[in-house]
Parts: C-alpha cells; sequence; structure tokens
C-alpha cells in the first residue's frame, strides 16, 4: 500500500466513523461500486473497531474517569 492508498484509506475510515451507523451502510454500499477493494478494507477496520474492549483501546480520560469512579465506589 502506498502512501497515498494509506492516507486515503485512513481518511474515509475516520470520515465514516462520524457517520451513524446507517449512513455508513449506505457510503460503504456507494464505494463498493467504485472500488470494492477499498470498502472491503473498511468493513473489515469498522468490524476491528467495534471490537476494541481492551484499555488501551479506550481513550485516556475515559479510563481515567472509570479509575477516578472505582475509587469512589461509584458506578461509571
Amino acid at each position: 500500500m502506498t502512501r497515498e492508498e494509506f492516507s486515503q484509506l485512513r481518511t474515509k475510515f475516520e470520515a465514516l466513523l462520524a457517520e451513524p451507523l446507517e449512513q455508513r451502510t449506505a457510503l460503504l454500499a456507494d464505494l463498493a461500486q467504485s472500488d470494492p477493494v477499498l470498502a472491503e478494507e473498511l468493513r473489515h477496520m469498522l468490524a476491528a473497531y467495534a471490537l476494541r474492549t481492551g484499555w488501551l483501546d479506550r481513550p485516556a480520560a475515559d479510563a481515567m474517569l472509570g479509575t477516578l469512579a472505582a475509587m469512589a465506589g461509584q458506578p461509571e
């Protein structure tokens, strides 16, 4: 993958994340018409992103709030 291809992939991935789920599906379907390989790669990336569960996958602020809530004995 070239630097330009990676940049395009990242830009489209970030744009898709900003969209509601229904809109993502429609945008991926449209993209699959013109670039099925890119659309499939984006589907894989979105699926992996949806499965993230570890503390390293959470933003630092969320992790800190969870830690502070646990220390205070409160739910997150």
